[in-house]
Formats: C-alpha cells, sequence, structure tokens
C-alpha cells in the first residue's frame, strides 16, 4: 500500500506533467483582435454596451466628446494633450481609448438606425397586409356599385404593391447580425440612459 503522502506527490508529479507542453509543438496562434472598423464581422461586447450606457447616464459621452474636434464616428484622434486627455477619459470609463469609444459609439449607432428601421417596415407592412384584408372584405359585398368596386379593386391593387415594395425593399445589412442583435438586447437600457441624461 502506497504512503499518503507518496501518492499525493506522484499525483501533483502527474498534474505537472500534464501540463508540460511538448516543445515540438508549436502554440497555438492567437486570436486576431477584431477590426474596428470591419462591419461585416462582430465587434461589440456586453462589456461595450455596459459600459456606453454608464457613459451616457453619467454624461460621461460628452465629457469625452467635449476633449476632442471630431465628434461623431471613428475619427482620427486628436494629436497632443488633447488626444491625451480624450484617450484618459475613455480608458477611465472602460475603453482601451479615445478610438475604441467611438468606435463602439458608431456601431451602436448604425444598429440603432437599422433597429428603427426595421421597426418602421414592420409597421408600415401591418398598415398594408390591414388594407388588403379591408378591401378584399369589401370585395364581397354584392351591394357595390361599379364604380365603388372599381375603386376597392384599385385600393386593394395599391396595397398589395405597397406590402410587396416593403418586403423587397428590405436595407442591405451594413452591420453585422451579432452587432445589432446585442445592441437590440440593450436598447431598452440605452435609451433609459439617454431619458436621464436629457433631464
Amino acid at each position: 500500500m502506497t504512503p499518503k503522502p507518496l501518492l499525493a506527490l506522484l499525483l501533483i508529479a502527474a498534474a505537472i506533467g500534464c501540463n508540460r507542453r511538448d516543445p515540438a509543438i508549436p502554440p497555438p496562434p492567437p486570436k486576431p483582435v477584431p477590426d474596428r472598423f470591419d462591419y461585416l464581422n462582430p465587434y461589440l461586447t456586453r462589456d461595450h454596451l455596459l459600459g456606453y450606457i454608464a457613459s451616457l447616464s453619467e454624461e460621461r459621452r460628452l465629457k469625452i466628446r467635449s476633449v476632442a474636434p471630431h465628434p461623431t464616428g471613428p475619427e482620427p484622434v486628436p494629436a497632443g494633450a488633447m488626444s491625451a486627455e480624450a484617450d484618459r477619459i475613455a480608458r477611465k470609463y472602460g475603453f482601451d481609448d479615445y478610438g475604441e469609444y467611438c468606435a463602439v459609439d458608431e456601431r451602436i449607432t448604425v444598429a440603432r438606425m437599422i433597429l428603427l428601421r426595421r421597426k418602421a417596415d414592420d409597421a408600415a407592412e401591418r398598415l398594408q397586409g390591414l388594407k388588403v384584408i379591408a378591401a378584399s372584405a369589401r370585395l364581397k359585398d354584392p351591394k357595390l356599385s361599379p364604380e365603388e368596386k372599381k375603386e376597392t379593386e384599385r385600393e386593394l391593387f395599391l396595397a398589395m404593391e405597397g406590402l410587396e415594395q416593403i418586403k423587397q425593399g428590405t436595407p442591405p445589412k451594413h452591420l453585422n447580425e451579432q452587432d445589432v442583435g446585442l445592441v437590440a438586447e440593450y436598447e431598452g437600457g440605452i435609451e433609459y440612459a439617454e431619458k436621464m441624461l436629457a433631464r
């Protein structure tokens, strides 16, 4: 029977041996850093969204932007003391630098525009659908005069045409769906923080 201290040493030695990397096997390549400006690939994280929301509720966004001459999107960061101040403020609130803050802000803005367009399209599609249903039901009325029937057929045609245009007119994707979905998840928090800021 192996003494307990010796058994413990054997287990530790085995664990150390398992964690050693074979020098003949190269280490895995590091994960690539997402490109801030490549909108086709995901970039936003939950930390980005939480930092952004916090920046709005505490007016951090205004403070960061007040020290830089380029207030929208991933613009060139100002040089000299202003650049250092913008980076200092951005880092203080969880961003790598002012450039990352702008990249996150720009993506969130684009995602919100996409979400707003989708909501508008959904509402318009529902409205056109109701017009199609109403016109179709009216056409079944045997008491319609020839003029009324002609006008209702025209209304039905226009409603169906409008419905088709909405379905075909989906805007091209300007941002990957993962980023859009993440912003949609935090949209309520962003709106609340903006309302608090406007008080």
